[in-house]
């Protein structure tokens, strides 16, 4: 899925957020928050047989005020393509990722950290 919900613990209730131009797709990406906006970074989409993955190394924001999305990385480097990864929040608006996991198909298991 790539539809954001939002749960408040006081109402004990989930609501969902319609934002224009979301990331695609996809499971096993990783999300973290800083001051009003949530960050979204990887994660992959596989084919219907299970016998084709795609992994994502884009970076996306969206701003929680206004529900807008924005894709940060449009090309610029970073971490190669992963799934399963861990990110932690750093500093003054930073984080820090580690690990992840790269399966193109070619055999059992994939290659972890390959990217």
């Amino acid at each position: 899925y790539n539809d954001l919900l939002v749960y408040n613990a006081f109402k004990n209730k989930w609501r969902q957020i319609n934002a224009p131009c979301t990331p695609c797709p996809r499971s096993s990406c990783q999300g973290w928050t800083h001051k009003h906006h949530l960050y979204v970074h990887g994660g992959e989409i596989v084919s219907r047989s299970q016998s084709q993955f795609m992994h994502f190394k884009d970076l996306w924001r969206c701003d929680l005020i206004t529900c807008v999305w924005e894709e940060l990385t449009k090309g610029k480097g970073g971490p190669s393509a992963r799934s399963g990864h861990r990110v932690a929040p750093y500093k003054r608006g930073g984080c820090v990722l580690f690990g992840g996991f790269f399966d193109n198909g070619d055999g059992p298991g994939g290659s972890p950290g390959q990217g």
